[in-house]
């Protein structure tokens, strides 16, 4: 067994699970998230919490059922705190702005730089220099931080 199948998720106050057909759904006060459980774990939930365990004792059942545990946990996390990653240029006459739903971006080049936030990201930009994506995906607020770097 690997490790994450001895530990239990426990689900924050406020926040609800449901799971159906290898389909974990999670809903709370920032919004709702769901994940498609692998086929090769399976999904226990007791008084405890939320058990995910290997189907076997492949060595690919035992990684899936550890992915599977932290996704849980950061989609928990989510949607009940949020992630947020903190940004910051460097470099001379370097600024960005926030316009609607996007960002413009000048950095030095003869035309602004347009950056759209896909739906569930926000961006707080503090100053010129400093900026702050927010969202309850943490997988989409790495991606997008990761884009703009």
């Amino acid at each position: 067994m690997t490790r994450f199948a001895n530990i239990p998720v426990t689900v924050p106050q406020g926040v609800e699970v449901s799971h159906n057909n290898n389909k974990i759904a999670v809903k709370g006060p920032l919004g709702s998230l769901d994940f498609d459980i692998h086929h090769l774990v399976k999904c226990e939930k007791t008084d405890d919490g939320w058990f995910f365990k290997p189907k076997n004792d492949q060595k690919p059942s035992k990684a899936q059922a550890g992915t599977a545990h932290r996704i849980v946990v950061n989609m928990l996390q989510g949607v009940s705190e949020g992630f947020a990653k903190n940004l910051e240029l460097h470099g001379v006459g370097y600024r960005v702005e926030q316009k609607g739903q996007g960002l413009v971006f000048l950095l030095g080049f003869s035309n602004p730089i347009n950056f759209k936030l896909p739906e569930g990201i926000t961006a707080i930009v503090d100053g010129q220099t400093k900026l702050t994506i927010k969202g309850i995906d943490k997988q989409k607020v790495g991606q997008i931080s990761a884009e703009i770097r």
